[in-house]
């Protein structure tokens, strides 16, 4: 079953007008997080690639980037109370078993949408320790955080879940990938083994939306494993598979 928080952020400041009509045309354009020892900051020289993840509506945009989020408006202004690291944002504990971490948690590959049939924004990043070379003197941990804005304003509070992507195993989940429909949000993984020296398979699950956007617990994610496929060249295990986002 998932495991859900809800966090609370600053609330941002009002927001300039919204342009009306008109086919699509560049607006604004800035510049936002990069990789370095601040946006980055469980590597001491910062990290590259930032992994970037970025999601808009007309008033707001919502950037994350290993190891932090940031929510600003269409102009490219930073809103109040940001950014967050990425532990504040999906509440993630603290790291007592990997001293060398400063107590950060290893959270990696920053995925964000916005759905425009609801007016949400979804956020989601993976977290491994105890394996594939990461923290090894931790327990062998594998989650995704998926979490979806509470109202219209990224800014505001979310619905933060944490999901064990193991399956009982030593596995680890790597390459977080997200997508929507009316009913689910979907979300995929590499799986490689504990090591990190061997690609096992692809899985991909689908947890109720409606629920996660209300802040219910009453669900669980159901999904596939060990993905395959048939082509000209024989059988292959399928990877890197994107959730379509169906709107």
């Amino acid at each position: 079953l998932p495991i859900c928080r809800t966090q609370a952020a600053a609330k941002p400041a009002a927001s300039s007008a919204t342009r009306q009509g008109g086919s699509p045309r560049l607006d604004a354009s800035f510049i936002g997080q990069q990789a370095s020892n601040v946006t980055c900051s469980y590597f001491a020289h910062g990290c590259n690639p930032p992994d970037m993840a970025v999601a808009a509506s007309p008033r707001r945009v919502l950037q994350g980037v290993n190891t932090q989020w940031e929510v600003l408006d269409t102009s490219g202004n930073v809103q109040a109370g940001w950014p967050v690291s990425a532990q504040a944002f999906f509440g993630a504990a603290s790291n007592t078993c990997d001293p060398g971490s400063g107590g950060q948690p290893f959270l990696s590959d920053p995925r964000a949408l916005y759905d425009p049939s609801t007016g949400r924004f979804w956020a989601a990043m993976l977290q491994v320790e105890g394996a594939i070379g990461v923290a090894t003197s931790c327990p062998v941990k594998t989650v995704y955080y998926i979490a979806v804005s509470q109202t219209r304003d990224p800014g505001g509070s979310w619905n933060v879940y944490e999901f064990d992507m193991s399956l009982r195993t030593t596995n680890v989940a790597d390459f977080t990938q997200i997508g929507l429909d009316g009913n689910a949000v979907y979300f995929s993984a590499n799986i490689f083994n504990e090591a990190g020296t061997a690609y096992e398979y692809a899985e991909i699950f689908e947890a109720n939306k409606h629920q996660m956007e209300a802040g219910g617990t009453a669900f669980s994610a159901d999904g596939f494993f060990n993905l395959q496929a048939h082509g000209p060249g024989g059988d292959f295990l399928a990877d890197t598979v994107q959730p379509v986002l169906n709107l």
